[in-house]
């Protein structure tokens, strides 16, 4: 058999050599992974701001919803507002803590779908996130204003509607109750929203409102003293009266 040449051999090197594959080293491979690892702790915190900022819109939408709802009773019933005092006889919305309670309310007709009275941030059993204020024909048992009629309320871009409560004793019972002046919290408002929470007003528009008070989302029961608090002095200013 002849010999190949010189040449010939280093023709066949270079076409052995071009067809191997050539692999990632260990190094290059963790260096890889790396700048994976890098982009992901990048990217998390703005993903999770559009997922806590999409969250808060649909809660505002679903307050934006009830507060149409809340209207368009009045407006069925000669400027009557609905009981605010959820659980009573003729309420808003029914006693107790699962979905037939929301269907058993009086407002359900207006809004029927039983998704918009819970917050998508809310992680309580509750079947309800929301309240009305009790200014809003609320609670009768409370020595504080009232009004019963649409009409009779003076400004309705500053008179809140319906609010977001965590009520500790299992179920959103009642209205929510805002003295009009002092330091005291008799209910309060969650913290869902990044330390904030969302609230309707009789304008039909919706708000979110962060706190500015460490204290208020420190609030775990009825009753807290909270002494000038800038949270509670915002609340109070909203309450209508």
């Amino acid at each position: 058999m002849s010999r190949l040449r010189t040449s010939d051999r280093v023709i066949v090197r270079k076409n052995t050599l071009a067809g191997r594959t050539r692999a990632f080293t260990l190094v290059e491979l963790l260096v890889v992974l790396g700048i994976i690892a890098v982009l992901i702790g990048i990217l998390m915190p703005t993903f999770s701001r559009a997922r806590l900022a999409a969250q808060r819109t649909q809660c505002m939408s679903n307050l934006r919803m009830l507060t149409t709802a809340w209207v368009a009773y009045a407006a069925d019933h000669k400027g009557a507002l609905v009981n605010g005092e959820a659980g009573s006889a003729g309420a808003w919305a029914g006693a107790g803590n699962a979905e037939q309670n929301v269907r058993d309310g009086i407002l359900f007709p207006y809004c029927p779908h039983p998704g918009v009275d819970r917050c998508p941030v809310d992680h309580s059993d509750h079947a309800r996130s929301y309240s009305i204020n009790n200014y809003l024909n609320g609670e009768r048992n409370w020595p504080m204003k009232r009004i019963d009629l649409l009409a009779a309320i003076r400004n309705a871009a500053e008179t809140m509607v319906f609010l977001e409560e965590n009520d500790p004793r299992g179920w959103d019972a009642g209205s929510f109750i805002v003295l009009r002046d002092g330091d005291q919290w008799v209910d309060f408002p969650v913290t869902w929203h990044e330390k904030g929470m969302c609230v309707s007003f009789a304008d039909g528009h919706v708000e979110y409102y962060r706190f500015s008070d460490p204290r208020t989302s420190q609030i775990t029961w009825f009753y807290t003293d909270s002494p000038n608090n800038a949270d509670l002095k915002w609340f109070q200013a909203r309450v209508g009266y």
